[in-house]
């Protein structure tokens, strides 16, 4: 089960992640990625430390005890989004490659035309 859908069913225990489980149904615009739940809540609850906590906790007992580690979620997530990037930026170099290269042709087709239409004009008297 993905985290938001296990924390928004916490909504009626009392403790830390029953709090966060209501102020995360409240916001409609809740992401779905951990990392980015981490980020809302320091942009909407200036950071709130009690909050902070409240979502670690949450994240561990959701991973089965086990602490989940955000900074190597956000590793890995930089890694996706170089590899994003990357793909991007070679894509746009293959395409501009494809450009030059059919520019080339296009030119190479034009002076042949114009030297058989210079070539026939010289055959005539």
């Amino acid at each position: 089960m993905r985290f938001p859908n296990w924390l928004f069913r916490q909504h009626e225990r009392t403790d830390w992640i029953g709090k966060l489980a209501r102020y995360a149904r409240a916001d409609r615009r809740l992401p779905v990625d951990p990392i980015d739940i981490y980020d809302r809540i320091r942009s909407t609850s200036g950071g709130d430390a009690e909050m902070l906590h409240a979502l670690h906790a949450a994240l561990e007992e959701w991973n089965g005890g086990e602490p989940y580690r955000l900074d190597r979620d956000r590793g890995a997530r930089r890694e996706r989004e170089r590899a994003a990037e990357n793909a991007a930026y070679e894509s746009e170099l293959r395409a501009e490659a494809e450009k030059k290269r059919l520019a080339a042709a296009l030119a190479r087709r034009r002076r042949a035309t114009d030297d058989r239409g210079a070539t026939t004009q010289e055959s005539q008297p």
